[in-house]
């Protein structure tokens, strides 16, 4: 898993250092599979993935790149509005951070599961 913080008027600089990070973990990994596996089993159906976390503090993206393509969150689907009426109200200010903090925790969860599993059987993401 990688994590980038963007600057707040450019994310896009952020999401995109993150991809290239995720995807230089990700053909690490492939990598390492291939020198650990049997050349007959190097190139079988199984992928890799890494998760990138990118954020302004505000915006949230979540990114997932495998070798079967690179998924991003969308801008809107996680926000935390640091406002004065929310610091008022703190109830949809934690609402929102606990969303956020639940996806963080699944991608952990996910990776922890995935590690241990079986080398050879395929996750599906």
């Amino acid at each position: 898993m990688t994590r980038e913080k963007g600057k707040q008027n450019q994310p896009g600089k952020g999401v995109t250092q993150n991809l290239m990070q995720c995807k230089s973990s990700c053909d690490m990994n492939l990598n390492m599979l291939k020198k650990k596996q049997k050349s007959d089993e190097a190139f079988s159906s199984e992928y890799e993935y890494v998760y990138g976390i990118v954020t302004t503090a505000t915006d949230w993206y979540f990114i997932l790149h495998s070798t079967e393509g690179i998924y991003c969150t969308s801008k809107t689907e996680y926000r935390i509005s640091l406002t004065e009426d929310a610091i008022k109200n703190p109830t949809e200010l934690r609402k929102n951070v606990k969303r956020i903090l639940e996806v963080i925790v699944g991608l952990l969860k996910d990776r922890v599961s995935a590690s241990e599993e079986p080398a050879n059987k395929k996750r599906r993401v």
